[in-house]
Parts: C-alpha cells; structure tokens; sequence
C-alpha cells in the first residue's frame, strides 16, 4: 500500500497497519473509516478527489461491534468506494451504509459467516415528521458480493438489507447459505432498486 495519504490514480489511501503485522485493532479501522469517510477523505486539499478502501481483510477476534458500528453510522459518507475486501466472521455486519450517504461504491468484497447481514443500507427519519429530518443512502452499487453462511448470531439477517433508501444495486454477484430471504427491500420508500446477473440459492433454511 502507498504511504499514508498518497493520491493513487484519483484515490487517496491511509496506513494503519503501522507494524506491518497484517491486522489492524477495530478502534484504528473506525478511524481509518472515518477519515475515508470525511469531507476531502480528512484533508481539504484534497476536496474533490474520490475515497477508496481497497485490498483489506477484516476478521473480527474481539471487539466492541456496537460501538465501532455507531461511530460509522454517524457519517455522512459522500464517493466512497470498498473494494477488494474480504470480512471473515465479522460479529455483526460486514458494511453498513447508514443515513445521509450518496454515490457509494462496493466491489468485489467477500463476506463469510458474518453475525448479522452483511451490507446493511439503512436511512433514518423521524416517526412524526419524516419529510423534516429524513436522512437516507442514494446511489448504492454492490457489485460481485460473494457472499456465504450469513447470521451466525442473528437470524433475521440477509444478504442484503435495504430500508429507507433509494437507488440501491446489485448486480454479478453470489448469495448462499442463509435464514432468510437473501435480500430483503424492507420498505417501498424511495424506490429505483435493481438486482440483476446475480446467482443467489440455498436461503430460508
């Protein structure tokens, strides 16, 4: 991997594997995922240049799950792009696309017994008032997702689950082996979803 935020063909890339061990700790991924997901990926020189978190494998040990999920979805990530990441055994979802997140790219990624779903896109708006404070995912692409032995610890999870989004993808990828319906639109808001050239098999067992 470049040095740290060294611009690579339109991406700009962070190092955290600071000890060449191979692993990095959950808190240091949150940040690393944090900066990516910043405005200018953290640094404002570099404002208009496109994020990428690529070539990554993720295996959860031990780790507050929770925690690293609610400081993710706390942000609002605009041309993001994972690439090329394999999570195994991860203890809850393997990507969550939260709130008010557009243009977001997931390729090639490899997803293996995860504890819930693997990518959760999932918007939020208030019970009284929706249209004041909706905040909601637009422009997600999955494409060849490889995915295997979904819910480990939670059974109602899927593939794929989409709520309170719009414009959400799938497309040449491979879903098996799970408890429920591989990819579940939870709701009709929004809308412009397609699933396409994908082989998907072996659910609601």
């Amino acid at each position: 991997m470049p040095d740290p935020a060294q611009r690579s063909v339109g991406k700009l890339w962070f190092k955290y594997d600071r000890d060449n061990s191979g692993s990095i700790e959950w808190r240091e991924f949150v940040e690393m995922v944090r900066r990516l997901c910043a405005p200018g990926g953290g640094d404002p020189r570099h404002q208009r240049h496109h994020r990428a978190l690529e070539g990554v494998q993720i295996q959860l040990v031990e780790g507050d799950v929770e925690d690293a999920q609610q400081q993710i979805r706390e942000l609002e990530a605009r041309g993001v792009e994972i690439a090329s990441c394999s999570f195994e055994r991860v203890g809850g979802n393997a990507v969550l696309v939260a709130g008010d997140a557009t243009d977001i790219q997931l390729s090639d990624l490899d997803v293996l017994a995860p504890g819930s779903s693997a990518i959760v896109v999932m918007g939020r708006a208030a019970l009284d008032n929706a249209a004041a404070d909706a905040k909601f995912p637009d422009g997600v692409a999955i494409d060849r997702l490889v995915c295997s032995e979904v819910g480990v610890l939670a059974k109602q999870s899927s593939a794929l689950f989409v709520a309170l989004a719009r414009n959400v993808s799938v497309s040449d990828s491979v879903l098996f082996n799970g408890p429920r319906a591989a990819i579940n639109l939870n709701d009709g808001f929004g809308g412009g979803h397609s699933i396409e050239g994908s082989v998907i098999f072996n659910w609601v067992r």
